[in-house]
């Protein structure tokens, strides 16, 4: 009864909040960050469909792990700039006892946090904080450390405090199993163990708001450790689009040229410790001359076997799985395109593959169209080998019938992104990548992504994910032929490519 009372006559629980959880995880970055998004939040930059998608998944996984606590009440609010409803709401169902509380609103000392799950067992109340990952991070335990402190503070006991993630072992079979699709870690003694840091940090980051002046802080490795800070834009503005850190494995020798007031790569002293590779980029970048070693593309050009198959996949990669024999976060390929070429300079043939939205199983549509495709001979060529063999190993490890097959097309495999990697041939409009999306315009400028609707992969995985979940509001059939003719180009772009290489050779 103690414990009631302490929250429900709490006066610090009507001011309001000047620090949130998501709030306060911003300042523990940045400082800067933290101010910025108060007092400036119009110098955000936008938010990309790929990183709403990221925040939606978010809110759906939080939501379907509800279902391990049945019989709930949810106390979100109805609006957001409003907390009090949803902080009385978690007070009175506490004082009830009600054994599943969703969404549990608590403030103490102007901080507000909102908890995805509050379970009452036999012996107390516990805490579960929802994340959609396949493990406990390090930055889960800070923030549930913040919460753990709230909560205390506001009076009620906890007997734990946990992350549930996704059971990274679990793999569909039919129905979704909610029960073995989650699991959670008890990480009760280490979130005991920062309250000393969560309390010393809110003192920071509330005496940072009061500030007239915007906290001096320089760009630095933790604009985007923990994560990606969304004023990337505003803070990086000085720094070229390319620049010292675009250097071939720039590593901390971005950070050290940067810090000695280096910027752009052509101003790289001369007596700077560099790598070949990395002296190459910069003397090319100096020069504007094309690098090309004869003799390496030569010998790459050897391995190749006529009849040719220039082969890319489109995945997607669905935080709960969607199909059976398939995990968390496990890419799923829904398209592929592939040119055919069966000898040097014949024309090339084209022939290509979209899952239906509606298709139960996509890898083994596929796989099975793409075994009649390919045929038993001859190179199949793909940028960046990692990619496709990982998705055609991955089939033949859930579905072992594929595994022949399989393992005949991973050993016919060659790596187009070799030459472009070694810098056999390389030139300063690659900046420093080998990146298809770079080394095209660079050996093949008429050829380019610019006029497709659809101009990258990440754009193309979320359409389909969005067309899968029935989510997807435009025109389906237009975007169906979008999605055929941007894996298209990325083939044919491998056609040019080589054909390129082959008069440089």
């Amino acid at each position: 009864m103690n414990q009631v009372m302490k929250l429900r006559n709490n006066p610090m629980v009507f001011e309001k909040h000047i620090l949130s959880k998501s709030t306060f995880m911003y300042g523990s970055q940045c400082l800067k960050r933290l101010y910025l998004h108060k007092k400036f939040p119009k110098l955000k930059d936008d938010l990309s469909a790929q990183q709403q998608s990221i925040f939606s998944t978010g809110t759906n996984v939080g939501e379907l792990a509800q279902q391990l606590f049945p019989s709930g009440v949810d106390c979100t609010p109805e609006s957001y700039y409003d907390f009090r409803p949803s902080i009385n709401k978690t007070k009175e169902l506490i004082a009830s006892k009600h054994p599943a509380i969703y969404e549990a609103a608590f403030q103490f000392e102007q901080v507000l946090v909102a908890l995805d799950i509050l379970v009452l067992k036999e012996d107390g109340w516990h805490a579960y904080e929802v994340k959609s990952t396949n493990s406990t991070k390090d930055p889960h335990v800070k923030d549930a450390a913040l919460q753990y402190w709230v909560i205390t503070n506001s009076g009620l006991k906890l007997q734990s405090m946990n992350v549930m993630h996704f059971n990274p072992e679990y793999i569909r079979q039919g129905e979704l199993d909610v029960q073995s699709l989650f699991t959670w870690d008890d990480i009760t003694e280490q979130v005991k163990g920062l309250q000393p840091f969560i309390e010393e940090q809110v003192k920071i980051e509330k005496n940072c708001l009061t500030e007239t002046e915007i906290p001096e802080v320089e760009i630095g490795g933790h604009c985007s450790d923990p994560y990606g800070c969304d004023f990337a834009g505003h803070c990086w503005k000085h720094v070229p689009n390319y620049s010292v850190f675009n250097l071939t494995r720039a590593g901390s020798k971005g950070w050290d040229l940067y810090n000695k007031g280096i910027l752009e790569i052509k101003d790289i002293p001369t007596d700077y410790p560099l790598s070949d590779s990395q002296q190459l980029q910069v003397e090319c970048e100096r020069s504007g001359q094309t690098f090309i070693d004869q003799e390496g593309i030569g010998s790459f050009l050897q391995d190749l076997v006529y009849p040719l198959y220039f082969l890319d996949f489109e995945t997607i990669m669905p935080a709960i799985p969607l199909y059976d024999q398939s995990k968390t976060y496990q890419m799923i390929v829904f398209q592929y395109s592939l040119h055919i070429q069966e000898k040097p300079g014949a024309p090339v043939k084209h022939l290509e593959f979209l899952a239906q939205s509606d298709d139960s199983q996509p890898r083994t549509a596929m796989i099975d169209r793409l075994i009649l495709d390919i045929g038993t001979a001859g190179s199949i060529l793909v940028y960046n080998q990692s990619f496709e063999a990982s998705r055609l190993n991955e089939i033949a490890r859930d579905f072992p019938k594929y595994q022949a097959p399989v393992s005949h097309m991973v050993d016919r495999m060659i790596d187009l992104a070799v030459p472009f990697q070694r810098k056999y041939y390389y030139t300063a409009d690659m900046r420093g990548s080998y990146s298809i999306k770079k080394v095209l315009p660079a050996l093949v400028p008429e050829l380019a992504y610019n006029d497709l609707e659809i101009q990258e992969g990440g754009t193309a995985s979320l359409t389909f994910l969005q067309m899968v979940q029935g989510q997807f509001k435009g025109d389906e059939e237009k975007t169906r032929k979008a999605l055929l003719e941007y894996c298209k180009l990325d083939t044919l772009a491998m056609v040019r490519i080589l054909e390129e290489l082959r008069r440089q050779a």
